[in-house]
């Protein structure tokens, strides 16, 4: 098998349908998915180039099918046959199990087919795959046709060694699902050679009747067009272009196509296994709905026969079984019986003979989980079955025990064209039969309740005056309860608090980064048209100087001309100028955005000097500047981080002189001091109120009321000063406008480049 998972007993298993183009590989997939699923309960993957011809593959996944300790998932695919997809072909067959050839049985098409199997043949072999031994069955399609050569003298043309042959239509529907079946069977067959343990190698010999369970009840095409569009997901592709189809573009995108179905196959796999676990929780949805329904019934159940109708009612109707029955020992009827039974006159088990009906007592009263009658297990009572009724194919007892003792039991009998029942459905079986104890157990007990009921009330009336004083102390708990609980309150709304700055504090990281990639993506974008106009001013201006010199050796006709040439220099001028602000804005950018690779330190001053060109219109719009940046040593740690936390400072700064309405001073200044770099941002904007300024550094506190991301720009700023063991004040008054303090650590690195004799000292 491709894949085997022996925790849970589950043999993975693939089959590929391989041949030429336009052989009818999908269509016969199309038709097999119509009748292994008409209901839809499995999809059917395909990826196509739009004109129903093969691109990439067809995938479909049939439905589990159960032989003995095993559970066999069955995958089947389909190959593009049209040429330039040789690594999908090969992508397709790896660790495939059985091969289905699709050949063309016209007889146009026999080079065709010769070609495919050659080419079969190469693509097993690059996997690993001896192609004298895997599974082979051959379908003869499209043989319907009057051109069309038989199974057998296709078979012999085209291979020497002996293997099926089944002669199909795909489109009718034809012999799709024998040659499945046969592919099946041989595979099966050679996984249980493989296995040593000997009941596992017959149950992986499966019947051809066992198979057939996998095909739904109905006639094929049965669901309408518009259902199985619905459950056929199809991926359409343009075929590539014949310009493609030669060279290594034609190779570059085959091994792309390879790698999209191994990708697709992967989430075609997480798909299943993700609509397999929905099943599987709808499944134990029922269950707990059966077991919820009996539950309910034995707490209302005043009655035996009551009880077991609700019991047998949920049995056949979630195990999906046709013939059970509930039989209870009851010594107030005239056989001592209670009988209900569902598709029998009468239960089987009670006309065993008296040797067999000793030997079921005896299994059932030491056994505590469901007891089964097969061909494997408790052979010589499941024959005495099979002669009172021959139908029955296979049968499952639980017990039904009251203190330890049996007092009856549940039996679903099954026929030959049922499914066995999963591991599930026993354990449902016992659940039930467990239930239908505790509800036989209470309503013997409804008797000595009753007897009982008197002295229980005059007990009561002598507990009431107790129960008056507990209720006393319970209500003195409950206030005491109610007092821890306002506790936790106000301690869960302090840690939401918490949580929602954590949440503001990675938002605002989140849009900075974002920010600053885009930056840099934008000064990546914008340097080379900059330089480029950079280098044509120069050349340009050069020009001129050259053209000046002739044109004054002209004489004194040309000074019009040279007046002319002064404002044209004077123009260049102007916009040199504005290339190289051009420039700066870019290198700034690129700083901000982190696109230049990130040194060992960071200069404070540099930051200050890129957040003031970035803002420079800003600036020269509302406020004079004022920069005294010292000498200072080097930052350690994230430079991006240090550019943020300056950009956030400067643009509060001339955010509060643009609301202030008239043009203020902006002091910007740097200086080292006791082995620390103090930043000062100072504005003469409108100031910041005293209430304001005690949760100035809280997420979300702003005067900005209802802008996107407003108060989240100094609450970053204070966690990353924070982060580097500094400290950051604010002094400021309502119309007087802020200055703000950052204190920040020197890193050991950058104070040993700076001074290495005071640093080893």
């Amino acid at each position: 098998m491709s894949r085997s998972d022996r925790a849970s007993s589950v043999l993975h298993a693939k089959i590929v349908y391989y041949g030429p183009e336009q052989s009818g590989k999908t269509a016969m997939l199309q038709s097999l998915h119509r009748r292994l699923d008409p209901d839809g309960n499995v999809r059917l993957y395909s990826v196509d180039s739009g004109d129903e011809r093969t691109l990439f593959f067809d995938l479909l996944s049939v439905q589990e099918l159960e032989l003995g300790p095993y559970r066999v998932r069955t995958r089947l695919f389909s190959t593009p046959g049209r040429e330039g997809y040789q690594a999908v072909r090969r992508c397709v067959l790896a660790h495939a199990d059985a091969i289905v050839f699709v050949a063309d049985a016209q007889e146009h098409r026999l080079d065709d087919n010769r070609a495919s199997l050659l080419d079969l043949e190469r693509n097993l072999d690059a996997n690993g795959i001896d192609a004298t031994r895997i599974p082979l069955v051959i379908a003869a399609n499209k043989s319907d046709l009057d051109s069309a050569l038989s199974g057998e003298h296709l078979r012999a043309v085209l291979l020497e060694r002996e293997c099926p042959v089944i002669e199909t239509c795909a489109p009718q529907g034809q012999g799709v699902v024998d040659v499945f079946t046969k592919a099946l069977r041989k595979m099966l067959g050679i996984a249980a050679v493989r296995t040593n343990d000997e009941s596992a190698k017959a149950a992986l010999l499966p019947s051809k009747d066992l198979l057939r369970h996998l095909l739904q009840p109905g006639e094929p095409g049965r669901a309408t067009p518009d259902e199985i569009a619905r459950r056929r997901i199809v991926i359409s592709v343009p075929p590539p272009e014949p310009a493609m189809q030669v060279g290594s573009d034609c190779l570059r995108c085959d091994e792309l196509a390879a790698g999209a179905v191994m990708a697709q196959t992967r989430l075609a796999d997480l798909y299943d296994e993700i609509e397999a676990s929905n099943r599987q929780l709808e499944g134990r949805n029922r269950e707990l709905l059966a077991v919820n329904r009996v539950s309910r019934s034995i707490l209302s159940a005043m009655d035996t026969d009551n009880l077991l109708v609700v019991l047998l009612d949920v049995v056949t109707r979630h195990l999906q079984a046709s013939h059970a029955s509930f039989v209870i020992f009851d010594s107030s009827t005239r056989d001592g019986l209670r009988t209900h039974v569902q598709g029998f006159g009468k239960d089987p088990l009670l006309e065993l003979p008296v040797e067999g009906a000793r030997a079921f007592f005896d299994l059932i009263r030491n056994s505590d989980a469901p007891v089964p009658f097969n061909e494997r297990d408790n052979v010589p009572l499941f024959k005495q079955l099979r002669r009172i009724d021959g139908r029955i194919h296979r049968a499952i007892c639980a017990a039904v025990k009251t203190r330890g003792r049996p007092t009856g039991w549940l039996a679903v009998y099954q026929f030959a064209h049922e499914p066995p029942l999963d591991t599930h459905s026993l354990l449902l079986l016992s659940s039930l039969s467990g239930l239908a104890s505790l509800g036989l157990e209470k309503i013997s007990l409804l008797d000595e309740v009753q007897r009982f009921n008197q002295r229980l009330e005059e007990e009561v009336r002598s507990r009431t005056s107790d129960l008056e004083m507990a209720n006393a102390k319970i209500r003195a708990l409950n206030r005491g309860l109610e007092s821890r609980v306002g506790e936790r309150t106000r301690e869960l709304a302090s840690a939401n608090r918490a949580l929602r700055e954590a949440q503001a504090e990675a938002l605002h990281a989140t849009r900075l980064r974002a920010m600053g990639g885009l930056a840099g993506h934008f000064a990546h974008e914008i340097n080379n048209p900059v330089a480029s106009l950079v280098s044509n001013l120069t050349f340009m201006s050069e020009t001129l100087d050259r053209l000046r010199t002739r044109v004054a050796v002209t004489g004194p006709e040309a000074a019009e001309a040279l007046h002319a040439l002064d404002e044209f220099e004077q123009v260049l001028e102007e916009s040199t100028a504005s290339a190289g602000r051009v420039a700066r804005i870019i290198d700034g950018l690129k700083r901000f955005g982190d696109e230049e690779k990130p040194s060992k330190n960071v200069s404070l001053n540099a930051a200050v000097a890129d957040t003031v060109t970035l803002l420079e219109d800003r600036l020269q719009a509302c406020a004079e500047l004022e920069l005294r940046l010292g000498d200072i040593p080097e930052l350690g740690g994230d430079g991006l981080e240090v550019h943020h936390l300056v950009l956030a400072l400067v643009t509060n700064a001339v955010e509060s002189m643009e609301r202030a309405g008239q043009r203020g001073v902006l002091r910007v200044a740097t200086y080292a001091s006791g082995g620390k770099v103090t930043l000062v941002v100072e504005d003469t904007g409108v100031g910041i109120d005293e209430e304001l300024q005690r949760k100035l550094f809280e997420p979300f506190s702003s005067t900005k009321e209802g802008e996107p991301g407003a108060g989240l720009g100094l609450h970053a700023a204070h966690q990353a000063v924070q982060r580097r063991g500094g400290r950051i004040g604010v002094r400021s008054r309502p119309g007087e406008g802020a200055a703000f303090t950052v204190v920040l650590p020197v890193a050991a690195a950058a104070r040993e480049e700076r001074d290495p004799v005071e640093a080893s000292s």
